[in-house]
């Protein structure tokens, strides 16, 4: 192809004409902007327009733009385009060796090409809408909870939850009467320790009691046998000395030496008086934890004494 002053339009130029099998043509011519200094358009990104059906003539012109459709079937030949700055298009009839009555057939492989390809562009195209749509409707699905991959999703997590709260409910009563057994068995224990406990301790308490009773019983009977050894300390001899005679001087030799030990003995107690007895007395009971009437150096005492005579 060629413009109005016999330069060749390259293919990356955007025109094409194509012809197809019913010997229509079909001619596509990129949109021009910023005419250049010499009064030429300059080319621009390549659009397609809308398609008109006009005849090819030689030397035909046609008003308003580009991408024209022609059918014609009496010209099989090339074609050349010229593109002048007010859009017009002139479609010229090249001088060519022979014509043929049938279309080349790499014309009809174009077609065919293109034909496919068009088509296979919309089918694309309509499908993307298609899985767009499709996906649109899945997500507002999901958002809604009417998804039936979601609901089966849920109810199988439901399912697990049930499961999983009945287990929990069956490990928490089974601890419990566990817990309840426990109680129970530290409960029995606890009842029977004390008891024993118990037991033990008035066992004991009865064991000290008898002890106390005991020391004091003793404690009592020293006393009384001390209050008594005191007592006949204090006491002046009951009988009379006689002279001594010869043969009591021989017999009584000994029982002078014991009783003059006896004396020497009992030289500190017979020295105290009353009352300092008494005193002594209670300072002893205060010690031993004796308890009762003080036996005091009376008639009734001296009697007992002499009775014990």
């Amino acid at each position: 192809m060629e413009d109005f002053q016999g330069n060749m339009l390259r293919p990356n130029d955007g025109v094409s004409i194509i012809y197809s099998e019913n010997g229509s043509a079909q001619v596509s011519i990129p949109r021009r902007v910023n005419p250049n200094p010499a009064g030429y358009l300059q080319e621009q990104n390549a659009t397609e327009f809308q398609q008109e059906s006009f005849p090819i003539v030689s030397g035909h012109q046609i008003e308003g733009g580009a991408g024209t459709h022609f059918k014609d079937s009496t010209v099989k030949g090339n074609v050349y385009v010229v593109l002048r700055l007010d859009q017009t298009i002139t479609i010229s009839e090249l001088p060519i060796a022979s014509r043929k009555n049938h279309v080349p057939l790499r014309f009809r492989i174009y077609g065919k090409l293109h034909e496919i390809e068009k088509a296979d562009v919309m089918e694309k195209r309509e499908y993307y809408i298609q899985r767009r749509r499709e996906i649109k409707e899945e997500i507002n699905k999901l958002l809604s909870g009417t998804h039936p991959v979601f609901q089966e999703m849920v109810v199988k997590i439901e399912q697990e939850r049930d499961v999983f709260l009945s287990q929990a409910k069956e490990a928490h009563q089974s601890k419990m009467d566990l817990y309840d057994k426990e109680l129970e068995s530290l409960e029995t224990q606890a009842s029977i320790d004390f008891e024993n406990e118990k037991k033990q301790l008035v066992s004991k308490l009865i064991s000290n009691v008898e002890e106390k009773r005991r020391k004091i019983k003793e404690e009592r009977e020293s006393l009384d046998i001390t209050s008594d050894h005191l007592l006949d300390s204090t006491r002046g001899p009951g009988k009379r000395n006689l002279r001594n005679r010869g043969l009591d001087t021989v017999l009584n030799s000994s029982n002078k030496a014991n009783v003059r030990r006896k004396q020497t003995q009992n030289q500190g107690i017979t020295n105290l008086t009353e009352e300092e007895i008494i005193a002594d007395l209670t300072e002893i009971r205060k010690f031993t934890g004796v308890t009762g009437p003080l036996s005091l150096p009376n008639g009734t005492k001296k009697g007992t004494k002499s009775g014990r005579r």
